[in-house]
Formats: structure tokens, sequence, C-alpha cells
């Protein structure tokens, strides 16, 4: 569950954005949990692709979409918009299928 304490500092922050369809959304990644043993590297991304059409159905059901060309086949992620609304219902329904689920948030790199 996503507490509305998380979303109001998204907000602060800026990090929230806008669906295709205007709704306000927060940026996250979904990260496949099945095991890349031996799959080589173009099995793999064929079935990282696979499971991205996959989630991309699914997760249309919430509104959610796909950020075009953000598969990390080392990774194993996809970065989706996510509807602020429907966000708590997709970690959910994700989890049901061994997907995970993180919000996307910058890292500051601190020069010395």
């Amino acid at each position: 569950m996503v507490e509305t304490r998380e979303i109001e500092k998204l907000r602060q922050l800026g990090l929230t954005e806008q669906t295709s369809a205007g709704v306000e959304a927060v940026r996250v990644t979904a990260q496949c949990r099945l095991s890349a043993a031996g799959y080589t590297r173009d099995k793999w991304r064929s079935a990282l692709l696979d499971w991205e059409c996959g989630i991309e159905q699914q997760l249309a059901s919430h509104g959610a979409e796909l950020v075009p060309g953000s598969l990390s086949v080392s990774g194993q992620t996809v970065e989706v918009v996510v509807p602020i609304d429907q966000l708590s219902s997709v970690v959910a329904e994700m989890a049901d299928a061994d997907v995970r689920i993180d919000i996307v948030t910058p890292h500051q790199v601190v020069e010395r």
C-alpha cells in the first residue's frame, strides 16, 4: 500500500507527471523476477520482450503506460507511468504476478 505522505513527498519534489490522458501519475520500474539461467542473451531479451507485452496489457486496465524504449535486459526492468489513484492496485496486482514495483526517484551524486 502506498502511503499518502509518500505521494505528497513526490509532489513536493516535482516527481509526478501526467499520463497521455492527463491524469496525475508517477514513474515506476517494474522488475521481472524470472531467472535468466539457461537462456542465451538473445533468447533472454526475447523472453523479456514477451514479458513486457504481457504486463503492458495488464497495466493498461489501470490507465498505466509503458515508457517506450525503457526495457533494460540487464536490470530486467521496464519503466511505467502509473496514475497515482491506481498505484496501490498496481503494486498489489504486480506482486501477485511476482513483479517488483519501485517508484523512480532521482539520485544525486555528490562531488568531494
